[in-house]
């Protein structure tokens, strides 16, 4: 007990995850098969005694192990504020002091304690606790309660593991729902299973999925460093979460590009994964479907659960490495491309779809694509220096309504420099109209809540520390400063005048913002002193813009 005790208060101590892992191996090499096991259990959370003793049958029991007068206990617990630690502090140091292992201590104080009066239990606890050395008396009543400090990630538990039993860290996260499922008591069985040797089966995928690299090449110069378009296949732009599915034995596990488990994220796209084969392998991305039937207004707020419903998340899958036991990846791109359209035919599920092929005309017309070589294969042995690259896209613009500001942090501490941006609802009719709006938001009138009425939508927060020189910075703090109209703490509210030159990079929708939807990578190019309120963009016309990209590349 006392090397878990010392464990976890290093842990809580703020230890960097490289020495949280050598800490958490280091315990788990000294202890038994069984206190490893338990050691586990606990890190991860685990309680080693449902129900738990109630409050008060452990406050009962921590003050007569104290030995002091009822009002002392309570204003030492009240100056401490913590129940474990004022116990552990309090009563002096046995002359028998005992350090038992953590499964001995669970196994013979803990279990007994089940169905045993609420008196009962306090007399037994009180016993024990007083047996105990110090390092161990804080551990043994967290123990009770099940309220462990310093508990580790799931993820650098899973490495320490990992480490310990000499496994990948991938096999060891692929049976680590299995070994959660053994909760109480701690099975022996359970843990040699997750700490067995690799099974064929269980042969961790090869390699990471590494970024694309950029190719940022003027149109006269790709010809002669890629050759002809004819040579590649051309896929719009990934945006969503690089992730790889595998399927061996009928299980599936669902991977980020860092190799971080995503199966109890996405529990609807692990269970409709059970249609695909029991052996398969695919490579593609995790999006977010947009939302089908936005038209040109705004999503209003009361049908943000319905918008909700119709956004979800979604594979887009670009590539199959192996399915039914035949290992595909020494096939050119065409030939695989080929068998995921083929498989995904067969296998139709709204849950993923097939990344779609952008036809491409000249180099001109690559900007915003992922281009992979035809002929290239999966692993690599094909004598191929540049398999696939990202041609960047020219960014969506917009012109802004400057309608919130706060203040920066480090550098930008004492300028105004975090700013809330707006756009129109709709175009405005006149210059009438747009006043009367901005005078309301000057006057802190209620809007107005109409169907079809104008107003500002906040779009989206963007800071201008790295887009702006200094000088710019320095009078977007000014005008801050001289348009504030109200204070919500460190928030100014502001009266709409200054208007922005904003790039980003996509739409997407988010019902849980007024406007419905988010931007990706905002970034604030500059200011516009030549553009009226009356010109600033509104929310129809950016949507316009971003459905007429993606209808380009074949997205809809």
């Amino acid at each position: 007990m006392d090397r878990l005790a010392r464990c976890t208060a290093d842990i809580d101590a703020g230890l960097p995850d490289a020495a949280a892992i050598e800490r958490i191996v280091r315990l788990l090499d000294g202890c038994s098969t069984e206190d490893a096991a338990w050691c586990v259990f606990l890190l991860g959370g685990g309680r080693p005694l449902r129900p738990a003793p109630t409050a008060a049958v452990i406050r009962q029991a921590a003050w007569r192990a104290s030995g002091l007068p009822e009002w002392l206990f309570v204003s030492c617990l009240s100056a401490v504020g913590d129940l474990a630690e004022t116990a552990a502090l309090l009563p002096p140091e046995p002359a028998d002091a005992r350090v038992p292992a953590v499964s001995a201590w669970i196994r013979h104080t803990l279990h007994p304690l089940a169905g045993l009066s609420g008196q009962e239990q306090a007399e037994r606890l009180m016993q024990a606790w007083c047996h105990l050395a110090g390092p161990c008396r804080e551990l043994g009543i967290r123990l009770v309660t099940g309220r462990l400090r310093g508990l580790p990630a799931t993820t650098l538990l899973q490495a320490a593991v990992a480490e310990h039993a000499d496994l990948p860290a991938v096999v060891v996260a692929q049976r680590w729902s299995t070994w959660q499922g053994h909760r109480r008591p701690v099975d022996l069985g359970a843990w040699q299973a997750l700490t067995a040797p690799v099974l064929p089966e269980e042969a961790p995928a090869p390699g990471r999925l590494a970024p694309w690299p950029v190719l940022d090449l003027p149109v006269p110069e790709r010809a002669g460093r890629l050759g002809p378009t004819a040579d590649w296949l051309a896929h719009p732009d990934p945006v969503g979460l690089p992730v790889r599915l595998t399927r061996r034995n009928g299980r599936t596990w669902l991977w980020s590009a860092d190799e971080h488990l995503l199966n109890a994220d996405h529990p609807r796209l692990v269970a409709a994964a059970d249609d695909l084969p029991a052996q398969i392998e695919l490579l593609g991305e995790l999006v977010s479907e947009p939302v089908a039937e936005r038209g040109s207004e705004r999503i209003p707020e009361r049908a943000a659960e319905r918008a909700a419903q119709r956004t979800g998340q979604r594979l887009r899958l670009r590539d199959l490495l192996s399915c039914d036991g035949e290992d595909l990846r020494a096939l050119p791109l065409t030939a695989r491309r080929e068998r995921l359209e083929a498989l995904l035919a067969r296998h139709v599920s709204p849950a993923w779809a097939c990344v779609p092929i952008v036809p491409l005309g000249s180099w001109s017309d690559a900007d915003g694509l992922l281009l992979c070589r035809r002929s290239s294969r999966a692993d690599g042995l094909d004598g191929i220096a540049e398999p696939a690259w990202r041609l960047p896209a020219q960014p969506l613009l917009a012109q802004v309504l400057l309608l919130h500001a706060q203040a920066g942090t480090r550098r930008d501490a004492g300028l105004y420099t975090d700013l809330t941006l707006a756009v129109w609802s709709r175009p405005p009719r006149d210059a009438t109209e747009a006043e009367a709006v901005i005078e309301a938001i000057a006057q802190q009138a209620p809007r107005d809540g109409s169907p079809g009425a104008l107003e500002l939508l906040p779009l989206t927060r963007a800071t201008l520390t790295l887009t702006l020189s200094t000088d710019a910075r320095a009078r977007v703090d000014r005008l801050v400063r001289a348009t504030t109209v109200a204070r919500h703490g460190p928030v100014r509210s502001l009266r709409p005048g200054l208007v922005l030159s904003l790039a980003f990079e996509g739409i997407e929708a988010n019902a849980r913002r007024r406007s419905g939807v988010m931007l990706r990578e905002p970034r604030v190019l500059g200011l516009l002193d030549e553009v009226s309120p009356l010109e600033a963009s509104n929310l129809p016309a950016l949507l316009a813009q971003a459905d007429q990209r993606r209808t380009r590349f074949g997205c809809q």
